[in-house]
């Protein structure tokens, strides 16, 4: 006679497994399930079913924020092609992925200035995305841009342009508390914004942070800031900037204002214009060791009281400020007593500011020294260089070593093609430094060709054919 009890045991025991298996998938499932929820234009096809949380085109939502609050972590907001006028900002507090359709050129988040003054975009989720918008019209009255505050998080893919703030004009990175948000932003267009400490895009952090985020692969034009001492294009501290153009920026600094771990990298800083600076100040520099300003063309730029193209300072900070492989030309300066290339200025530090690889020439300015101007620093190297000028401009410093004085012979400067012409003595004068093994140039081409790196931003390549013969 079978064990009776025995049974009810097994039986009790394949039950409770079979339920708890049937529990873990629903759970696991409920976890994986992500859920995308559309917009579309009033007047569309939208019928804005909130219970059923906008996820298919005939119930979707005709504002973006009724979407975004509808999302969870992990979900994806997708925006159809229209002109969304805001009456406030959108915000995203999930770590959700907020996408058009069919990029910036067809889907406009528009802040709806002068008829109302809100920014247009706000998050603070350090995982959120947002792809593919133009967003323009924000106006912001108080510590933020009109167009978009970010903490962490990425912005891809965007316009932001037109927009206006009493603090900022484009875009705000926030890393708060500090080093726990990475910033990132991807291949946007940033131009036409108008703000007080920055025009285009401009980073939050306090002092002592460390190296959060980065900017790759944009263009931020045409920006400016209207209050003293600001920059018109970037206002760059702990964050990277590196494959993108900056250009025809205004301000009292025209392009760049970078300092505290800021790196410059493979940028073209072009045609901005200020008063203290056209170009690039790295004037509150702090251990730019691991990238400074790096393969960078520097092109007419203009400032009328300071320099054209770099200003870099003697900060109190023990340390190393590179400025690597810079063609510095064409930059200019309306004042007798500045530099239209580069000015080391500051009357205490301890930081040791080193040019490397550079090439400095056709830079102009009202004085004496068009392309360098010493105010006497005496802590200065300059290494493997091609400058316009004699070692005198660089005194007190004295580290001066294999520096070219003669034209170093670009291909076509009135056209910005900056690249080293076939005769150039540029050509294999270079110093070896080991990030060259694995680095590109301007052109993202690579460092070392042949053999001994090059002078300037750009490596020379051979024209024509090449055979071998045996």
């Amino acid at each position: 006679m079978p064990n009776l009890n025995f049974l009810r045991r097994i039986a009790n025991y394949v039950g409770r497994t079979c339920l708890f298996a049937v529990v873990w998938l629903v759970s696991a499932l409920t976890v994986q399930a992500v859920d995308t929820h559309y917009v579309s234009m009033p007047g569309g096809y939208g019928t804005n079913d909130t219970a059923g949380g906008y996820t298919n085109w005939e119930g979707a939502a005709t504002q973006i924020q009724w979407a975004v609050d509808a999302a969870v972590a992990g979900d994806t907001v997708l925006v159809t092609n229209g002109i969304y006028n805001l009456t406030n900002q959108i915000v995203v507090t999930n770590s959700i992925t907020l996408q058009s359709m069919n990029g910036r050129d067809f889907t406009f988040i528009n802040g709806n200035y002068p008829a109302y003054s809100n920014r247009c975009l706000f998050w603070s989720n350090k995982n959120a995305i947002v792809d593919g918008f133009t967003i323009s019209n924000g106006y912001f009255v108080n510590d933020s841009p009109g167009g978009v505050i970010m903490y962490g998080g990425t912005l891809q893919n965007c316009n932001i342009c037109k927009n206006f703030g009493t603090y900022g004009g484009g875009v705000r990175m926030m890393d708060y508390p500090v080093n726990t948000m990475k910033n990132v932003i991807y291949n946007c267009i940033i131009n036409s914004n108008r703000g007080g400490y920055y025009g285009g895009a401009g980073y939050s952090q306090s002092a002592g942070g460390g190296t959060s985020g980065y900017i790759s692969n944009c263009v931020i034009s045409y920006n400016t800031a209207t209050i003293a001492g600001s920059p018109g294009g970037l206002s760059l501290s702990a964050e990277k900037i590196y494959d993108s153009e900056i250009s025809y920026n205004t301000g009292t600094i025209g392009g760049i204002y970078a300092g505290w771990y800021g790196t410059i990298t493979r940028c073209k800083i072009i045609g901005n214009s200020g008063t203290t600076c056209g170009g690039v100040s790295l004037t509150a520099g702090y251990y730019l060791d691991n990238g400074g300003l790096n393969s960078c063309l520097i092109y007419n730029n203009h400032a009328t009281t300071g320099a054209g193209g770099v200003v870099i300072a003697w900060t109190p900070y023990v340390g190393y400020q590179y400025l690597r492989n810079l063609t510095i030309v064409s930059n200019s300066t309306d004042s007798s007593t500045n530099a239209g290339g580069i000015y080391f200025y500051g009357t205490t530090g301890r930081t040791t500011n080193a040019l490397y690889n550079s090439i400095v020439y056709f830079n102009l300015s009202g004085g004496t020294y068009s392309n360098v101007y010493n105010n006497g620093i005496s802590n200065i190297i300059v290494r493997y260089s091609c400058i316009g000028m004699t070692n005198e401009a660089l005194l007190p410093s004295t580290d001066i070593s294999n520096v070219i004085y003669v034209n170093p012979l670009l291909i076509d400067l009135p056209a910005a093609n900056c690249r080293l012409s076939s005769i150039s003595p540029c050509i294999n004068a270079g110093m070896f430094e080991s990030w060259m093994t694995a680095g590109v140039d301007l052109d993202y081409r690579i460092r070392i060709r042949y053999g001994i790196v090059d002078l300037g931003a750009y490596e020379f390549i051979r024209s024509g054919s090449m055979y071998g013969f045996r």
